[in-house]
């Protein structure tokens, strides 16, 4: 009998399900096409119908957890409401939220930045990864020049603020997952993002002898 749609779109679930159980458990250089598709109850041939390659099963896997995340942060970045930067620090919160709460998101987090190793066979999703950094990172620049022309955020190079958001979260989010008693609950991982979220914050002038201190951003 012929597949339909759906019973190859069920089997590509399958086949994902088993590669971020197989990848998780061993890393990604140690796990073979083979041993997915043992976990997936399916045949190597079925593997390659649906990817050509276990850097295109990789991706796939990250895909199924990045895409919903990336696809809120860039609305909220390129839309630019008002209390843009308050939803920011909302989205940042949710997204380590699922480090503690989800297995999904926790599991492929773990692959993607601690069980991935660099090798030749990983050379081209690390290069397409590089590229989706440089563009998150551009997007987030215009992002923070659009706030300080507001009063928004503290006056700064726009390009070195991204990055440093960029590099921290992506610090943090390592930490959790590598030394998670360090973290017992969300609230240790979630006071250190409100601490460093300061530093983007308006600065006050500071106020004459026997005056008021004004708000706003410093020229």
């Amino acid at each position: 009998m012929r597949r339909t749609k759906e019973d190859a779109e069920r089997t590509r679930e399958r086949i994902l399900d088993a590669a971020e159980t197989v990848f998780y458990d061993r890393g990604v250089a140690r796990t073979t096409l083979e041993q997915v598709a043992l976990a997936a109850g399916v045949t190597r041939g079925a593997i390659y119908w649906h990817f050509d390659s276990k850097a295109a099963l990789l991706e796939a896997v990250h895909q199924r957890v990045r895409q919903p995340l990336t696809d809120l942060l860039y609305r909220l970045i390129e839309d630019d409401p008002p209390d843009a930067f308050a939803r920011m620090e909302a989205q940042i919160t949710d997204v380590l939220m699922r480090l503690f709460e989800d297995d999904r998101t926790r599991r492929v987090l773990t692959i993607v930045l601690l069980k991935c190793e660099h090798t030749e066979e990983m050379a081209a999703i690390l290069e397409h990864e590089q590229v989706q950094r440089q563009q998150f990172l551009a997007s987030l620049a215009r992002f923070f020049a659009r706030l300080q022309d507001r009063g928004l955020v503290a006056p700064g190079v726009p390009e070195v603020q991204a990055a440093a958001l960029h590099a921290f979260l992506l610090g943090l989010f390592s930490d959790v997952l590598r030394f998670p008693a360090h973290f017992p609950t969300p609230d240790h991982a979630l006071a250190l993002v409100r601490y460093f979220l300061t530093t983007f914050a308006p600065r006050r002038r500071q106020a004459p002898p026997g005056g008021v201190a004004l708000s706003g951003v410093e020229p």
